[in-house]
Order: C-alpha cells, then structure tokens, then sequence
C-alpha cells in the first residue's frame, strides 16, 4: 500500500540540491467471530505505519530487530502518520546484553532495558557493518534525552491465535519467536508451510498483520530485501510454533524523532512538541537531530529555508500548509544533505 502522503504546497520555489521475570497477559478468548478477517498495520485504512526493511546482517541481532520494528509502528500510530521513525537497533542489542556476537541476546533483556533507559534515535548509533563488539558508550553524547521508552510487555496466552488478533488490532505490532527450518533460507513468496529440512536456529521476527483466507501471518523480517517477498513473508497459521510466545507491548512514550512547527504560536513556550511547537519552520530544521522528521501544521510561513541536515519535512496539507518565500531567492535549498524528503 501506499504511505499517507502528507504535502507542503510551495510558492515561488526553486530546490536546489548541493552536494525482572516477565509476565504472562492474560486475556479472555473473544470469539474469532468478532474480529475481522483480515487486518495489517501495513494497511491500516490506507496508510502504511509499519517501517521499512532493515537487515541485521552481520549481528544476531534478530530479537533487537523485531522489538523495535514493533516500537516504530507503535510511535508512528501514536503519532497519527508514517514520519519514517528510526530507531537504533545496535543502541538496543549491545546495550541490553550483546556481548554474545553469535547467537545474539534475550527479548527479556531488550524490553526491560527499554523500560528503563529506552531506545534512542538511529542517528545516535549507526548500524554497524563491521563484525565486532561495540561498547555501550558508543552511542552519542546526550543519548538519553532522545528515547523512547514503553510502560509495560508480557507474553501473550501460548498458541492462542484469538490473543494475537487482540494484540494486533487494539494495539500494535507483536514481536514473535518461530523455529527457523531449512527450508525458509528459499522463501520467495506465498504462504509459507514447513515441507523438508530440519529446524536450524530460533527466531524472532515482527506480526503486523493476518488473513483468515485461506489462515496467515503477515510478518516483517529483518534480513534484507533480497530475502522472501522484498523482505515480508506470509506464514501458515500454526506454522513453525509462531504462536508459542508472542510479545505484548503495552504502550510508548518519551521523545520521538519528530519535531513539530506551528506559526499559530506566537507566544510560546517553544520545544518542538506537538503541545509547544516552533514557529517557523527554520527553528524547527535548526532543533531536529538527523533522520527525524519536521511537521508543519497548517499556515503561510514566510521563509527562505536552508536544509543543512538529512530530514523529512512534511506539511500538514497540500492546500493549507504553504511556504512562500515572497520571490526573495531560493524558497529551499537543501546542502549536504542526502536523503532529505519534502512532502
């Protein structure tokens, strides 16, 4: 599906681009008659709140992958809009227990490390390429004050397909063990069902979705496009013991990667939150990180920007939301910034 598209009408405009234990939840089994038969996260009327596929290569890092795909979507929602939400997933794995290069960590240990210090943004810790450890300081200076925290997690009921469907539909993404069997490595596309080989290694990969017909799990894996159906696959129903020990987040809070302008605020206070947004889109670039996103709310923002930094900029619409710079030069001009979206 399509993301949701959000728009910045501009005037005028030349671009010019430069260069504890865990608990178990327990739920009551509402009848599968009262759910629908279908639902995704990746077509939640329309819009698409799942993030896009990341491969873990050359970590076991599968358990930090799913968890925080599962976070991602749950910001995103949270938020109201696919603002590309990334987090980083090396921060997660060797800061919660991944001193073991070859076989990874525990989800118990990345969900509670994220109950008590969070996840902070991509940009603070790259992903890395190199095979090797990497010390907990290797994040940047001030990490802290840019996570996401959750409240709460549990393990869902333990092959109880109803519970899933629950999790999915009233809340988010649910991060999932299956066993690894040979035959997975040749998946392309279909719904998967184990025929030959032998279990190979466990693995946690993310549910964002179902299908009743003909009974499926729509997952996202973390191994790269080039794996299955450009990194998703659909499982069989009972496939593989997928449903033998789902994870439960409960909620998300603290600072999401996304920065928020609002010329309506004349008089402040002015943080970049949805309550106390900048008020010119200028101050809103100079106070994003790398990688986040800057909303514009609905106005006429006299201003002739400068995009020193890779962002996403969005505009609340394509009829309302409206820069002009008053035929002063170039309305935008994006420097060293590769990767930089407006929309």
């Amino acid at each position: 599906m399509k993301k949701k598209l959000i728009t910045i009408l501009v005037l005028s405009m030349f671009i010019i681009l430069l260069g504890s234990s865990f608990l178990v939840k327990s739920e009551k089994n509402s009848s599968s008659t009262t759910l629908p038969s279908y639902f995704s996260w990746r077509d939640k009327d329309g819009i698409d709140y799942v993030t896009d596929i990341r491969s873990q290569g050359p970590f076991a890092s599968c358990e930090s992958f799913a968890i925080t795909a599962a976070i991602e979507a749950m910001v995103q929602i949270k938020v109201g809009y696919p603002f590309g939400c990334d987090l980083s997933e090396a921060h997660l794995f060797f800061n919660s227990n991944g001193s073991q290069l070859e076989w990874g960590t525990f989800p118990e240990s990345d969900l509670r490390y994220l109950q008590k210090y969070g996840i902070p943004d991509e940009a603070c810790f790259p992903y890395p390429k190199q095979k090797m450890l990497y010390p907990p300081n290797t994040s940047l200076p001030g990490w802290e004050n840019r996570t996401v925290k959750i409240t709460n997690w549990s393990y869902l009921p333990s092959n109880n397909i109803t519970a899933i469907k629950n999790a999915l539909i009233t809340k988010c993404p649910v991060p999932t063990y299956l066993h690894f069997d040979e035959d997975c490595r040749i998946y392309k596309n279909g719904i998967y069902k184990h025929i030959w080989g032998k279990s190979v290694a466990v693995h946690l990969r993310t549910i964002v979705g179902y299908n009743d017909d003909p009974g499926y799990w729509i997952c996202k894996n973390s191994w790269g496009k080039a794996w299955g159906d450009n990194g998703w696959f659909k499982i069989k129903y009972g496939e593989c013991s997928i449903e033998e020990l789902p994870i439960y987040i409960e909620e998300v809070y603290g600072t999401f990667p996304i920065v928020y302008v609002d010329d309506d605020n004349t008089i402040g206070p002015w943080n970049g939150t949805k309550e106390n947004p900048y008020q010119t889109i200028k101050d809103g670039i100079t106070h994003a990180y790398e990688k986040w996103a800057v909303y514009v709310k609905n106005g006429t923002y006299y201003e002739n920007i400068v995009i020193n930094k890779t962002i996403q900029l969005d505009g609340e619409n394509n009829t309302n939301t409206i820069i002009d710079g008053s035929h002063n030069g170039d309305v935008i001009r994006i420097e060293n910034a590769p990767g930089t979206k407006i929309s």
